[in-house]
């Protein structure tokens, strides 16, 4: 099948085996892909791809601003972000299309995700269990974003509109310069932007297998928790909330002060989520762990991907992780 409505945009980051196995991938899928790379080197091995995909080389460059850099290789009605340790389904992505397609007060989708662990690839699990809630479809972006923020889950690798991918990216820098540089906070905004701005459709099938690392870079970055409490951020912290409210005051027709309210109201209830979801953390520990018990099991642990042409993409997806394995995890 050859993919002609979405480009694939990956932003490299020091990790050339994981994105050659990467290209690999959507290569033989026929899928469109766009490089940005913000290594201390140039990929590698580019001779064997550069005929085949759009690589550009931006050194330091964070990573809304290399995403920004790009826009003008991008061609098609959709778009969507892949991290380089991932894999997004494209038959997947098709079907999101063909929603937003006939949809057009949708502006963005994803599916279901998976983990799996390099050094156990036998154990799939399931990852965002909140997605289960499925669409995000009220006509009031007020009650949308409540929505997105008691049961928080990114956007980043969603499929989204061209156009309100490049509005979301685009807010974030003033005269070129990104003012969001926080990775953590970089990936809220890039939710609660297109969730103001529109409905988001949950396609219920397998969309993504996502690694679980311990060298991914989510281990090394700090939660919001940590970032409202640590004064370096607060500049980073009053543009995010700052362009939020402007969004959402210009959509609702409220005032700015009005909308603000409402943005830090939404903040406070996915800073309540974080800590429920930590102290879950501890209190399944105790039971596994110290009383030998599986009482708090989660049912998602236990999902099964259904569909049999999902089943068959995940054992393609198994094929390259196993062929590029020593390279990703043994020889780096």
């Amino acid at each position: 099948m050859n993919y002609q409505d979405f480009t694939i945009i990956i932003p490299e980051h020091n990790r050339p085996d994981h994105l050659r196995r990467l290209l690999d991938y959507y290569l033989s899928k026929k899928v469109k892909v766009i490089v940005s790379d913000s290594s201390k080197y140039k990929f590698k091995y580019l001779n064997l791809y550069e005929d085949k995909i759009i690589y550009k080389y931006y050194p330091a460059v964070d990573l809304a601003k290399k995403i920004v850099n790009v826009f003008e290789y991008i061609t098609t009605p959709y778009v969507v972000m892949c991290a380089n340790d991932d894999f997004i389904i494209p038959h997947a992505i098709e079907k999101i299309t063909v929603f937003l397609n006939e949809n057009l007060d949708y502006n963005s989708g994803q599916g279901y995700y998976y983990d799996f662990t390099p050094n156990k690839l036998n154990t799939i699990n399931y990852r965002y269990p909140q997605l289960r809630n499925g669409v995000n479809n009220s006509p009031n972006p007020k009650i949308r974003y409540f929505k997105l923020m008691k049961a928080y889950y990114q956007y980043y690798y969603a499929v989204y509109r061209t156009d309100i991918f490049k509005e979301t990216y685009k807010s974030v820098l003033i005269n070129g310069k990104s003012k969001i540089k926080n990775l953590c906070l970089l990936e809220i905004y890039t939710a609660i932007y297109p969730c103001i701005k529109g409905k988001h459709y949950i396609l219920k099938d397998f969309y993504a297998l996502r690694e679980n690392d311990s060298f991914s870079i989510a281990h090394f970055v700090d939660n919001y928790i940590q970032l409202i409490n640590n004064e370096k951020e607060q500049t980073e912290i009053n543009f995010f909330k700052k362009q939020l409210s402007i969004l959402l005051s210009d959509i609702k027709y409220i005032d700015y002060l009005q909308s603000y309210s409402i943005i830090e109201e939404g903040l406070n209830l996915y800073e309540k989520q974080i800590r429920i979801c930590k102290l879950n953390i501890i209190i399944k520990y105790f039971l596994k762990i110290v009383l030998k018990s599986n009482l708090w099991k989660d049912k998602e642990l236990r999902h099964v991907i259904k569909y049999e042409n999902s089943k068959k993409e995940l054992k393609n997806i198994m094929s390259f992780i196993k062929k590029y394995y020593a390279e990703c995890y043994i020889l780096k």
